[in-house]
């Protein structure tokens, strides 16, 4: 016997089932609990992905830039890529990246390739360890891997010149592995989500990578998810003046939700330059060496808060890594 304000879903099992007024009686029948019914309806519907994550993946299909790179899944044209963008913007990589891919189209031409070859067609691209670890890496992956890149995060990481960063990012592009990139656009991105504060430290980059890996475990394509986060990271997520009104991301953020935070995390630039004193500043937010905010820039200027920051922030699209991420 069931009574008014008993909440369950009634399956019956070949038999009839009588409702009198407000009550019912159940013959042969099975009572399954609303919570249990709710539970198997999601179920059927699979995983639900974090807050964010599908609008952040729709932004990345409407509003990616066309790049050679994203248009195959070829491992070792990712990875010539991926080496390329350290420390290098995307404008500068594309006319390289294309070349580089002429002359040496399979990782065997570049193993079988002259040093003095490969280091001609990265002429002007600078940091030239790179050329060299990408031959010397080519060799490897012909020598032991038969001339595939290897799929498994160890034998990546055996590689020259390869960190995890790197490896998250062709592993989980080409062959969809569960792997989070944490270079420095992914990092800024995380760390203005999450409220993740504070000057670089080990503590703080194990808290970045775990946050990377969570968001990455739980969304539909893993790839696609990295580079959706490196895209918000080099094209709207800025260093300095990011353009959040247009940012996937904007109504997540705990600034956005009334919160303030006082390192969100700081860029070297500061009101008395110009310019926002911190990343913090640009969302709303207060800046951890003077306390001023996008109101109150003429108290940044008066207590000499640039004097605290060294160095320009770096330029938008440069992919520049983390500590230890490669």
């Amino acid at each position: 016997m069931a009574g008014h304000g008993d909440r369950r879903l009634v399956r019956p099992i070949g038999c009839a089932v009588a409702v009198l007024g407000h009550s019912f009686i159940i013959i042969g029948a099975m009572t399954i609990p609303q919570s249990d019914h709710r539970r198997q309806r999601r179920a059927r519907r699979g995983p639900r992905h974090p807050p964010g994550v599908a609008g952040l993946l729709a932004w990345y299909r409407r509003s990616r830039r066309d790049l050679p790179w994203r248009r195959t899944r070829d491992p070792y044209r990712i990875w010539i890529s991926e080496i390329m963008l350290q420390q290098t913007t995307v404008r500068t990589v594309v006319p390289y990246y294309r070349r580089f891919i002429r002359l040496f189209p399979t990782v065997q031409a570049l193993a079988s390739a002259r040093a003095v070859e490969v280091l001609a067609a990265w002429s002007g691209l600078g940091y030239y360890g790179r050329a060299r670890n990408l031959r010397a890496a080519a060799r490897i992956i012909v020598d032991r891997h038969s001339g595939r890149f290897p799929r498994h995060l160890e034998d990546a990481l055996a590689l020259p010149g390869v960190g995890r960063s790197t490896a998250g990012a062709i592993l989980s592009i080409a062959h969809g592995a569960r792997l989070p990139v944490l270079d420095g656009n992914v990092a800024r991105v995380l760390s203005r989500l999450y409220l993740v504060r504070g000057p670089k430290s080990a503590a703080r980059e194990r808290r970045l990578w775990g946050l990377a890996a969570d968001l990455v475990a739980a969304a539909p394509s893993s790839g696609d998810l990295n580079q959706a986060l490196m895209e918000l990271g080099a094209t709207v997520c800025a260093p300095v003046s990011p353009a959040c009104t247009v940012c996937p991301l904007s109504r997540r953020l705990p600034a956005a939700r009334g919160r303030r935070s006082r390192s969100v995390p700081p860029s070297p630039w500061c009101h008395a330059e110009g310019a926002s004193c911190c990343a913090a500043v640009a969302i709303g937010a207060s800046c951890e060496a003077c306390g001023s905010s996008p109101r109150s820039a003429p108290a940044a200027a008066a207590t000499g808060c640039a004097s605290r920051w060294a160095g320009p922030s770096p330029p938008s699209g440069t992919r520049s890594p983390t500590a230890a991420s490669g």
